[in-house]
């Protein structure tokens, strides 16, 4: 569990203050709906070291993706991938698919993917879909 006086301090001692992108915004917005939280904009920092997006109150540092239309099971895969790569952004992940066309069963398809790549570097993947939202623990 993260300790949100950490956080404050990372934030005042370090980075640009920013606000959610369009599309994180409406991921954001669509968790304060479903979840009754409100996600935080993680600052930027003033290196090129990868940082994840946002605070989840009680859950911790959050990477969000989003998927452009024509997306599979390999972009979801590709997405993943490229997070957790080097020392990865945040350990949880949530992937905005709506409107990009992944079905349900290709979402299900990815989360079995993921599971295969992960190797302990994540802690969920939750992939939110036009009609569906599926998550995974590992």
């Amino acid at each position: 569990m993260e300790d949100t006086g950490k956080l404050a301090e990372d934030s005042i001692q370090g980075g640009i203050t920013r606000s959610f992108s369009g599309r994180e915004q409406k991921l954001a917005d669509y968790i304060k709906q479903t979840d009754d939280v409100d996600l935080e904009a993680l600052p930027e920092p003033h290196t090129a070291v990868r940082t994840p997006d946002a605070y989840y109150p009680r859950v911790g540092k959050v990477e969000l993706k989003g998927l452009d239309p024509g997306g599979d099971s390999n972009t979801v895969r590709n997405a993943v991938n490229n997070s957790i790569k080097r020392g990865g952004q945040a350990r949880i992940i949530v992937i905005d698919a709506r409107g990009s066309g992944l079905t349900l069963e290709e979402a299900e398809r990815s989360l079995r993917r993921v599971a295969g790549i992960q190797q302990g570097r994540l802690d969920s993947l939750r992939i939110v879909g036009d009609g569906f939202d599926i998550k995974v623990d590992f």
